[in-house]
């Protein structure tokens, strides 16, 4: 029980730094137009596995790059405000002794889906990036979230699997 309460805790905290670290990326986003030489003063810029390693004076226009990036940033964080409700509200259902329901089986999908899309938002922003030609971006694919979220889909299963059983239990009684 003591572990639960701590990452109810957690994940709380974890989704109000996530909120705000969305509000950060969509002020970063303005503010690579208003003034992109102080965003990219260290020489590399990465925001969600997207770079910005090049110079300024060898990127013809440096604010498109940048808002790519952050505006990535701002979608990938909110997935993972996403998850990390989900996650919260997946703990306060285990608190109360019913890890079974049918929300804790949809927000589990939706945890799992959200840990696939998160790095495929890097991957289709980058593309953009490349489609309207802006130099000086790159993005690596993170493996990591696509084989969590494969995971966690697999364990949806096995959720849905325990609600049944749980019914089939009261349905006894």
């Amino acid at each position: 029980m003591k572990l639960l309460k701590a990452g109810k805790g957690i994940t709380l905290a974890l989704e109000i730094f996530s909120i705000i670290g969305i509000v950060l990326c969509l002020g970063m986003t303005v503010m690579a137009f208003v003034n992109p030489q102080w965003l990219l003063e260290n020489g590399t810029l990465t925001v969600n596995g997207i770079e910005i390693s090049q110079p300024l004076e060898h990127i013809k226009n440096p604010s498109a790059p940048m808002a790519i990036i952050f505006l990535a940033g701002a979608i990938a964080t909110s997935f993972a405000a996403l998850m990390l409700h989900r996650m919260h509200g997946i703990i306060i259902e285990t608190m109360a002794g019913r890890p079974f329901q049918p929300c804790t089986v949809k927000w589990m999908r939706q945890i799992g889906w959200c840990a696939i899309i998160m790095p495929v938002v890097s991957a289709v922003m980058s593309i953009v990036a490349l489609l309207v030609k802006v130099d000086g971006i790159y993005a690596q694919l993170d493996l990591s979230g696509l084989l969590m979220g494969v995971l966690v889909l697999c364990l949806t299963h096995v959720f849905a699997y325990g609600l049944e059983l749980q019914q089939d239990v009261d349905g006894l009684l």
